[in-house]
């Protein structure tokens, strides 16, 4: 999940950067997920809405990596947020670290977007934005440097050796982030039923179980399937099911 730390900072051009990274072996993006040979990982790339604080809290709810992106362009131009008297995070940004915190706090990194590319100033600013947010953050979160292709590629190869860690009690629940959701109608009736498929995580899930749906409360399973993997790993490998025991692609249905 990508989380601007001010409204100022773009997000879609940084989520475009590594979607095309990540895809190279496609001819194109169909959506926010992509598989990599080359890093050996499958990757859904979010972004949190800035301003939106109720989604932002789902978001970091179910991230496996939270990447906080700060911008220098306000350093150089020397334009302070008023609200926190700081070059590099505005008030939501700070509201939203204090709830994280609070919630519990996944994989972290920052990523410094912006920077010259003089090779001097460059380190100079990524120092001043880093000992600036560094007490914000968890001791062992880093500081990446994410403008180009070679930062992002440096980035990913690290990050696909890394151990991610999660708040334990993410580990007591099965969990899905929808890739793709659908509302089946029933005649005229206003009752209708949801079709959500993605990515089963951490726990296996019964039909029998009630399913808690965001926003919108808890509901009983109609049925779950297990689908054929739309973003295999090893697209050689004619497997209809996915092979790994913590994350499975099924499409779950539940009354609403």
């Amino acid at each position: 999940v990508l989380f601007a730390l001010c409204a100022t900072v773009d997000l879609e051009s940084l989520a475009d950067d590594l979607l095309s990274l990540l895809s190279k072996e496609s001819s194109a993006v169909l959506s926010g997920t992509v598989s990599s040979s080359e890093y050996r990982t499958r990757v859904t790339v979010l972004k949190a809405p800035h301003g939106d604080l109720l989604s932002c809290m789902e978001m970091a709810k179910v991230a496996d990596l939270l990447v906080f992106v700060a911008s220098t362009r306000s350093l150089c131009e020397e334009t302070l947020c008023e609200e926190t008297d700081s070059y590099f995070i505005d008030s939501f940004g700070n509201q939203c670290l204090s709830v994280f915190r609070s919630l519990g706090l996944p994989s972290t990194a920052v990523f410094v977007r912006d920077l010259p590319t003089e090779l001097k100033q460059r380190n100079e600013l990524k120092k001043i934005c880093t000992s600036s947010l560094a007490s914000e953050f968890p001791e062992d979160c880093k500081f990446y440097p994410a403008d180009t292709e070679d930062d992002l590629h440096k980035f990913l190869s690290l990050f696909k050796e890394q151990r991610l860690k999660t708040p334990h009690w993410r580990t007591q629940r099965s969990y899905l982030v929808a890739n793709k959701v659908d509302a089946v109608y029933d005649g005229n009736s206003d009752i209708c039923t949801l079709v959500l498929s993605g990515y089963l995580r951490v726990r296996n899930l019964s039909v029998n179980q009630l399913v808690h749906v965001s926003g919108a409360g808890d509901f009983q399973l109609c049925k779950i399937e297990v689908l054929k993997d739309p973003f295999p790993l090893n697209s050689k490998k004619n497997q209809d099911l996915m092979d790994s025991d913590e994350m499975h692609d099924v499409e779950v249905w539940s009354f609403t």
